[in-house]
């Protein structure tokens, strides 16, 4: 595969010595961070050729164009990866079996099992003043139980005294409470195991541990993970564990201000030695404009407290000049619908163009009627269509990492929740926000519905055009 030479900062990261540090590269969004992964993916391939390299990464499209590039290679996503060593270590212990073991539990099934925990700890505790608690719904129950799994959390004992930091409004400070939740979450679990299961998709990393624990010898001799901020403490740790504790063998690239889902620890919680942290701040993506509009929604809409605040890299020196980013007002879906119809039907103009509509009813009605119009239209699972060409794709900001497209129009960028009732989903928005905009390589749309919701916009005016 031909990559993209790299240039500047870019090629100071990847000539850092594999022998030394572990590696810590963060960058701003468009600094190159991906291909950097993938130049030093396929240098140390070269350079060690008897040694298993592991890339990990988001981006299924480069996956699929590494995958058979060397044999000592391995490019997976990370659920991927899980699977496959879970699997292989289920077949070395326990042979031929049931299907069920090499499958995880799918969310519809983990909906009803975690509700048939919840209803027999209820049972076995009825007289808990828990049950009469409203912010205990099911769904919270759910997010709490995935944030067991995303940190370890191993034991009641440790659930007692776990920190609640970064946990926003979904904070649980009586130890009574945490018990029946704890209770819940072993229930689960033996719940897994009773339809012969193995493991869920939160707790994959555990059994990854318990691969690395019961091994002979490291399954990885070196380690490369792009974008991530997107894995979970438990997944970092595991695949550390999987991996030769020696110094240069592991190298993380990302970016902090590009994390969805409030996954907040330290590097040191990690169990990764011997690491040095490396920044990467010019970008290449996109035009000064467009980064710079970014940056300032971002500093403007502070989201990170404690530690991880110091991981932000801002972005400088953008090497190109474009458009100024455009905000225009769409009041109805109508209005949205028509502008697509034309920018579908003049791709010729727009180049390669992504729409993103977080809204899953919007999106939906939006993709229903650009059709019925005979625009044609791409989507998929984490864009395993993608191709860079004049085409146009419509999704969500979580399907986004690692693309890039000439123009991005950002539909109902209005949609959010008050941070004063929900801080943590306005949290998330002001990420996704700067996701998406810097998916941008030259031209910036944002559409808007509701005027009373720009309030994110202020402070950045200056690096954008209000249009009709």
């Amino acid at each position: 595969m031909e990559l993209t030479p790299l240039a500047g900062e870019q090629l100071d990261i990847l000539n850092l010595p594999d022998d030394r540090y572990n590696y810590t590269v963060l960058g701003a969004a468009g600094t190159g961070k991906s291909l950097i992964a993938l130049h030093r993916a396929m240098q140390l391939q070269q350079n060690h050729p008897g040694e298993n390299i592991v890339f990990i990464t988001f981006n299924r499209f480069i996956a699929q164009k590494l995958a058979m590039t060397a044999p000592n290679l391995h490019v997976k996503t990370f659920h991927s990866f899980a699977r496959q060593v879970v699997s292989d270590y289920i077949k070395d212990t326990e042979g031929a079996m049931d299907q069920r073991r090499f499958n995880y539990v799918d969310l519809s099934l983990r909906r009803e099992l975690l509700s048939s925990a919840i209803e027999a700890v209820h049972q076995q505790t009825p007289n808990s003043g828990f049950w009469s608690k409203e912010q205990f719904t099911d769904s919270f129950i759910n997010d709490e139980e995935q944030w067991i799994e995303e940190n370890l959390i191993v034991n009641v004992e440790q659930y007692l005294n776990a920190p609640r930091t970064g946990r926003g409004y979904t904070r649980i400070n009586d130890p009574a409470d945490r018990q029946i939740i704890y209770a819940i979450f072993k229930k689960y679990l033996a719940l897994i195991g009773e339809k012969g299961y193995f493991y869920d998709f939160e707790n994959i990393s555990w059994k990854l541990l318990e691969v690395a624990q019961n091994s002979q010898q490291p399954l990885i001799d070196y380690l490369i993970i792009d974008e991530f901020q997107n894995l979970t403490k438990a997944d970092l740790i595991a695949l550390a564990k999987l991996t030769v504790d020696e110094p240069g063998r592991i190298m993380l690239l990302g970016d902090v201000a590009q994390q969805l889902f409030g996954r907040r620890f330290s590097w040191r919680e990690l169990g990764i030695n011997h690491e040095r942290k490396q920044t990467i701040q010019k970008v290449y993506r996109n035009t000064r404009q467009i980064s710079s509009l970014a940056s300032s929604i971002f500093k403007n809409n502070p989201t990170d407290e404690g530690n991880e605040a110091v991981d932000i890299v801002n972005a400088v020196n953008s090497v190109r000049e474009g458009p100024a980013p455009l905000l225009i007002h769409t009041p109805q879906t109508a209005d949205i619908v028509n502008r697509l119809t034309t920018v579908g039907q003049n791709l010729a103009r727009y180049g390669s163009t992504l729409v993103i509509i977080n809204n899953y009813r919007d999106r939906k009605t939006i993709i229903s009627e650009l059709r019925n119009r005979e625009i044609d239209i791409h989507t998929s699972n984490n864009f395993k269509d993608y191709n860079p060409q004049k085409q146009l794709f419509i999704c969500s900001t979580n399907q986004l990492v690692g693309l890039e497209f000439d123009t991005v129009i950002f539909a109902e960028i209005d949609n959010y929740t008050n941070p004063q009732t929900n801080p943590d989903a306005f949290r998330t928005f002001i990420h996704s926000v700067y996701i998406g905009l810097t998916r941008a390589r030259q031209n910036l749309v944002m559409y808007y519905m509701d005027p009373n919701k720009l309030g994110f916009l202020r402070g950045s005016q200056q690096y954008y055009k209000v249009s009709k």
